[in-house]
């Protein structure tokens, strides 16, 4: 996979450590979501670590033997390659956007549809976390909408692997290195579901547990925190917490229970599981796939967790009409800053070309 396999349409968005943009894949004639990160700006950033983690989250997932499940939920990862310049992460095009799209469009999702996409959420988040991946940046901008009407997760670039599972991984390159020094681990460190004690806060700033603001590490129960504001902010169109000044925000979070809006009746059984969702004491969360399978709110819904994302959702977004102007030659030189494409060979510390073998249903240009 290079950069000569593609040809570049249109920038989709643009994060924290690079710009994505739409093309075409020649040989498949199909288009693809290309996510471009400057290497001088991650450098620059100190995020080298944070852009091998995810590589590494989409490639282990994807080879992992959960595949079949992980395509369910996580959009599909194509492969990534790198230039003398600049790296890149190649995935699936969700033509659909994703859910604060959808949620700037129509207000909010109401009750049923909350609740089926929650189950999708849950569930996505429950593989991720049985693989000891804390995702650490839920929110609606990172679910994308497939055309089918499910839910996709994208952007790990500040998720983090388990204690447990930087072990596990430790251990295997170890074996395959075959390397005679070992590495001790206290026994409270392989049984956590946290990460190390982190330097600083990473997240939006919305959907950030209390817990994290007092110096503790992403976890497990920080993320179904998340979950908690999707919900409240899929049914009521606002999120539960807001402030522009980060200070006060961050008060509220940590100290303010949730209220909820007067002018809309909604269901006491949803106000039940947003509040246990949103306990500000993460040993009291709701944070166990199992528990909120058996939430009374998805039964008087009508929402069964069961081969969830083989069914048809109860809403299924109109496809958005393409509008662009398909170029007819390479010109890559306006997406990467006017810098050299040139393929280099090698870049210090970080191996980052992969092809991933299995394919799932491209979107063609032809549809």
């Amino acid at each position: 996979m290079r950069l000569s396999n593609f040809i570049p349409i249109k920038r989709l968005g643009k994060g924290g450590y690079g710009t994505v943009i739409l093309a075409k894949q020649i040989s498949k004639n199909s288009l693809v979501a290309i996510k471009i990160m400057k290497i001088s700006d991650i450098v620059r950033k100190n995020a080298i670590d944070k852009v091998q983690v995810e590589q590494k989250i989409f490639k282990q997932l994807s080879e992992s033997h959960l595949n079949l499940i992980v395509d369910d939920f996580m959009v599909h990862f194509c492969g990534s390659f790198k230039t003398k310049t600049h790296l890149f992460l190649v995935l699936d095009y969700c033509q659909n956007g994703d859910l604060s799209d959808l949620l700037d469009q129509s207000g909010s999702f109401g009750e049923r549809w909350s609740a089926w996409l929650i189950a999708e959420i849950a569930l996505g988040l429950s593989v991720l976390h049985r693989c000891g991946i804390i995702y650490n940046d839920l929110k609606p901008e990172n679910c994308l909408m497939s055309d089918d009407g499910h839910v996709k997760f994208t952007d790990f670039g500040i998720s983090q692997f388990t204690l447990k599972q930087q072990i596990a991984q430790s251990r295997a390159m170890s074996r395959i290195q075959s390397q005679s020094r070992s590495q001790s681990f206290s026994k409270d460190q392989v049984y956590t579901d946290q990460v190390e004690r982190p330097e600083k806060i990473l997240g939006t700033p919305c959907y950030l547990a209390p817990e994290l603001f007092q110096g503790q590490s992403p976890s497990f129960k920080s993320d179904f925190w998340a979950l908690g504001v999707c919900l409240f902010e899929f049914v009521f169109g606002v999120k539960p917490f807001q402030c522009e000044n980060l200070e006060e925000l961050f008060d509220q979070i940590s100290f303010s229970e949730v209220k909820f809006p007067v002018d809309q009746q909604v269901s006491p059984m949803l106000k039940d599981l947003i509040e246990a969702l949103l306990k500000k004491d993460p040993g009291k969360r709701l944070c166990k796939i199992d528990d909120l399978k058996a939430h009374p709110f998805f039964k008087e819904q009508n929402v069964q967790f069961d081969n969830i994302f083989k069914r048809k959702p109860p809403y299924i977004p109109v496809k958005q009409k393409l509008e662009f102007k398909l170029q007819h030659n390479e010109d890559w030189e306006e997406f990467l800053d006017n810098e050299t494409k040139e393929e280099c060979s090698s870049f210090e510390g970080m191996d980052f070309h992969y092809t991933n073998a299995n394919i799932p249903r491209l979107f063609t240009l032809d549809e």
